[in-house]
């Protein structure tokens, strides 16, 4: 009866995994995530990438500093406003806010 010896080394390797989700900037409506991850290759609404895609995706983010993307949109994009009729509302909402400052936000003698 003979012993064989046998010497093996075993290495074990790790990797560093973080767990993640991914979702449609549709499903994401009202949430704030930090930090987020920009895929904005194929739009989920299919056919071209636009402004308001780009808008949609980098607004769930808490803050510019935690939104990062896997690929940075054409610079057009990113300077060109969604649309006419949110460019008004805006303008809209801003002057608004100043009429009700000046009404109610004056200084306390």
């Amino acid at each position: 009866h003979r012993h064989w010896q046998w010497r093996q080394t075993v290495e074990r390797q790790q990797l560093p995994i973080t767990g993640a989700y991914a979702f449609t900037d549709y499903r994401s409506k009202g949430q704030m995530i930090a930090p987020v991850i920009v895929d904005l290759a194929t739009p989920a609404t299919g056919g071209e990438l636009s402004s308001f895609n780009v808008y949609v995706a980098c607004s769930r983010a808490k803050g510019k500093q935690s939104i990062r993307f896997l690929w940075l949109p054409p610079e057009k994009l990113l300077r060109t406003h969604p649309c006419e009729a949110l460019r008004t509302e805006m303008q809209r909402l801003r002057n608004l806010d100043e009429v009700t400052k000046s009404c109610h936000c004056r200084p306390q003698n």
